[in-house]
C-alpha cells in the first residue's frame, strides 16, 4: 500500500489530503468524507482492510475549520459558504490525486460519515453523474428533495445558488445507501437554532434525532425516485467503526450487480 500524507492541493494550499494506492489498484476510488472531529486519518484507516483485499484507491480529503470564515466549521458541510465553493475544492482534489498517482479510474464511490454525509449526499444530488456509488453515515442535517425551502435544508433556489438545474435524471440511476446507528440520538447537537449562521427555514423539518433524519432522507430519496436503501446498525450510537462495513457491503453489491471486477491486477 502506497500511503499519501497531508499532501497541500497546490490550486488552493487552505485545503489537503490523505491517501492510500494498493500495489495493484482495480481501478475503484472511493472518496472518504470527514465529520466535525476532522479526521481523514481515521477515515482512511477504517477502510484500509478493504481497499486492499478489493484493489480500491482512497482519498480522505481535509477541509479545516475556520475556512473562509474564523469560527465556521460548518460551511463544508453545505457545500457553498461565501466565495469558497467546496464542492471544486473536492473536484481539484480528486484531480490532483489522480494526476500524482497515475491512476486508471473506472469508478467512484462516495462515503461520508456525520457531518461528511452532509456533504457527501449534497455532493451526490449537484454531481450525481461523477458517482458510480454513494453512502451517507450518520448524517445530522439533511436536504430534502421536492422541497421548496432555500437551500440547504431544501432545493428551492438550487439553479440560483448552482448556475444551472439540477440533474434529477441521474441523481434517480444513482446507487445511495443511507445508514445509521440505533443508538444515534444526537438531538441536543444536530438541533439548528435560528440565532445560528447556518439557520434556514426547514433546517428541522427532517425530525428530532440523527435515526429519525437518516431515515427522512432515504425516504423523501426513495420516494423521488432515487434507489436509496436505508439500515439501521444495531448497538452503533454515533460511531463510525460499526458503519464502516455496512458502507462497505453496499459497495461490493452495487460493484456486482455493475459486473465490476474489484480483484487487483495480477490476481
Amino acid at each position: 500500500m502506497r500511503f499519501g500524507t497531508g499532501t497541500a492541493l497546490v490550486k488552493d494550499p487552505r485545503f489537503s489530503w490523505w491517501s492510500a494506492v494498493p500495489e495493484s489498484p482495480c481501478g475503484a476510488v472511493a472518496v472518504l468524507i470527514h465529520g466535525s472531529d476532522r479526521d481523514p486519518v481515521g477515515m482512511r484507516r477504517e477502510f484500509l482492510d478493504w481497499a486492499e483485499r478489493t484493489g480500491t484507491a482512497l482519498l480522505a480529503p481535509l477541509f479545516p475549520a475556520g475556512v473562509p470564515d474564523a469560527g465556521d466549521a460548518n460551511g463544508y458541510k453545505q457545500l457553498r459558504s461565501g466565495d469558497t465553493h467546496f464542492d471544486d475544492v473536492l473536484q481539484w482534489t480528486l484531480d490532483a490525486f489522480i494526476e500524482r498517482e497515475l491512476l486508471d479510474v473506472d469508478r467512484l464511490e462516495l462515503f461520508g460519515f456525520s457531518g461528511g454525509a452532509q456533504f457527501a449526499h449534497r455532493l451526490a444530488l449537484v454531481h450525481p453523474s461523477d458517482w458510480s456509488a454513494a453512502a451517507f453515515a450518520a448524517p445530522g442535517n439533511v436536504t430534502l428533495l421536492g422541497s421548496e425551502h432555500a437551500w440547504w435544508p431544501g432545493v428551492g433556489d438550487f439553479a440560483a445558488v448552482f448556475g444551472r438545474e439540477r440533474d434529477h435524471a441521474r441523481l434517480q440511476a444513482l446507487p445511495v445507501h443511507v445508514l445509521v446507528g440505533a443508538d444515534d440520538d444526537g438531538s441536543g447537537v444536530i438541533h439548528v437554532g435560528e440565532h445560528e449562521p447556518r439557520w434556514r427555514a426547514g433546517a428541522n423539518d427532517a425530525g428530532p434525532t440523527r435515526v429519525d433524519r437518516a431515515r427522512h432522507l432515504a425516504q423523501n430519496w426513495h420516494e423521488h425516485g432515487v434507489p436509496a436503501t436505508f439500515e439501521i446498525v444495531a448497538g452503533a450510537a454515533h460511531e463510525l467503526a460499526p458503519l464502516v462495513p455496512r458502507a462497505q457491503a453496499f459497495f461490493d453489491r452495487v460493484r456486482k450487480a455493475d459486473g465490476f471486477s474489484d480483484a487487483p491486477e495480477g490476481n
